[in-house]
């Protein structure tokens, strides 16, 4: 692939993984309160084993397309890499935690945690795909 290639696809992933984000934090997430207790441990695990595929390999090439970028151009990547290391650490230090406690049944207080704990990652996600957006239209580099 050449520059351009690596550019587009780690644009793509930041968009992408903005947009589920977005609808996981927004309303997934603060809609685990009203499943029912019952159904909660089989809702959870269901939603995990889904996730995981969506979003598991979108984050992989994400993150190298990152180092790609990174290691390619200038400086200026280094700090988009940095956001997406913030978001690894987030999501491994603090919700993979979080949904493993979830797993074990529901609990109101965990979820109030996740959900406040996934404002850094929604923020991130989002400031990088605005930023993105700002340079495709600054140097129309898709237009």
């Amino acid at each position: 692939m050449n520059s351009f290639d690596w550019v587009s696809l780690h644009f793509a992933c930041c968009f992408y993984l903005t947009g589920v984000i977005l609808v996981i934090h927004l309303t997934h997430y603060p809609a685990f309160s009203f499943i029912a207790e019952k159904d909660f441990a089989k809702f959870h695990a269901r939603h995990t084993a889904v996730m995981g595929g969506i979003v598991g390999p979108v984050m992989i090439l994400e993150l190298l397309t990152a180092l790609i970028l990174c290691h390619s151009y200038s400086l200026n990547w280094l700090f988009n890499l940095a956001g997406v290391v913030i978001i690894w650490l987030s999501t491994f230090l603090w919700s993979v935690p979080s949904h493993a406690r979830l797993s074990r049944g529901q609990d109101l207080a965990e979820i109030k945690k996740l959900v406040r704990g996934n404002w850094l990652r929604t923020v991130i996600w989002t400031a990088r795909s605005a930023l993105f957006l700002l340079l495709i239209l600054k140097t129309k580099i898709f237009l």
